[in-house]
Order: C-alpha cells, then structure tokens, then sequence
C-alpha cells in the first residue's frame, strides 16, 4: 500500500468507526465528560474536512485538530450548517482561486488600489504578472490521474464539505470576477469560465 493511501486509511478508520472514548488531552487538560474521537491520539491532528471546519473556528486558532470543542462554538462536524458556508463565504473581503494564481491576485490589487496593472488585462501585450513563474524543485511531473480508485475513495470521504465548500468558493469568485469586468471592462480570467 502506498504511503499516501496508508495515511488516509490511517484517519478514515476513525471516521467509519466512530470511536469515541474519554481520554486525557495534552498539557494536563481533562474533562471525564467529553467523549472524543479517538484520534486526537494522533498529536491532535485531524485532516477530516480542514477548510470547512476553520470557517466555524471562533478564536481562529486549532484549526487542525477537533479537541478544542469551545473553539467551534460547540458545534461538531455532523452538525455543519453548510447554507451557512455560502454566507460566511460571501462576507470574505478577499476570495483567491489556487488554480486562478494571476486572476486572484489582479483581484488582490484591485481591491486594495481599486485599479490594476496592465499586466491583469488579457488584451494587453503582457497578460501575465511579471515575475510570476513555478518553481518546481526537482518534483517529476504528477498528477491526480495516478492515484487508485481506493486513494480516490478515501480522499473523497475525508473532504466531503471541503469539496462542497471550495465549490461555493469558487462560484463567489466567478461572480466577483464578473463584478469587476462589468464595472472595468477587464475580463480577468482571459474568456475561461472556472
């Protein structure tokens, strides 16, 4: 079994068992009437639905672990609101796409300068953001399409609001996107829809 795959294994165990047990938590806390999953055995860590979780996160800290209950304002992962995620989303003063690098970031300087370079422009002779180049540090070329349907299988389970969140992200960054070309005639993603 690949490495990759025996991580994810590793954490979806726990989800599909559900096993919950009382233990003592890092740094002397304890409370005997907390019943939580067993694998903050883990070091805490917990990569079930990392994005969607920190949306809940009320001190904006501990993202990565579900032990600090109060944080999520004692709401748990089954009980995520997921019509709330569109609203939290949508009060985000600033919304960057990954896979739109450059847009994001004329997006970026728009917001903060209410202009941009010439650079954001696709008309423009220079369509890309000077300076802007990937570093590949000797990683061989890769893809998802390499992973089995397992790795896949497992991958989905551990981020089924993650996927339902970046999706609401991503339609909040198109029509921002569309905002800022109807107001300035610059189409920053170059005619690509997303």
């Amino acid at each position: 079994m690949p490495a990759f795959e025996k991580w994810l294994e590793h954490f979806y165990s726990y989800i599909r068992t559900d096993n919950n047990t009382s233990l003592r938590l890092p740094h002397g806390f304890y409370r005997k009437d907390w019943q939580i999953p067993a694998r903050i055995y883990f070091k805490c860590y917990d990569p079930e639905n990392m994005q969607t979780r920190q949306l809940f996160c009320q001190q904006g800290k501990w993202a990565h672990t579900t032990h600090w209950y109060d944080f999520y304002n004692g709401v748990g992962q089954s009980e995520y609101d997921m019509s709330a995620v569109e609203s939290i989303i949508k009060d985000f003063w600033f919304i960057g796409i990954k896979e739109e690098f450059q847009a994001s970031l004329c997006m970026f300087q728009y917001q903060v300068f209410g202009k941009f370079d010439r650079e954001c422009d696709c008309k423009s002779k220079i369509s890309q953001v000077p300076g802007m180049k990937h570093i590949g540090h000797g990683v061989k070329p890769h893809t998802i399409d390499n992973l089995n349907n397992r790795t896949h299988y497992l991958m989905e389970k551990l981020s089924t609001l993650d996927i339902v969140t970046y999706q609401i992200a991503k339609e909040e960054f198109s029509k921002r996107i569309d905002r800022i070309k109807n107001k300035t005639g610059v189409d920053l993603l170059c005619n690509r829809t997303i």
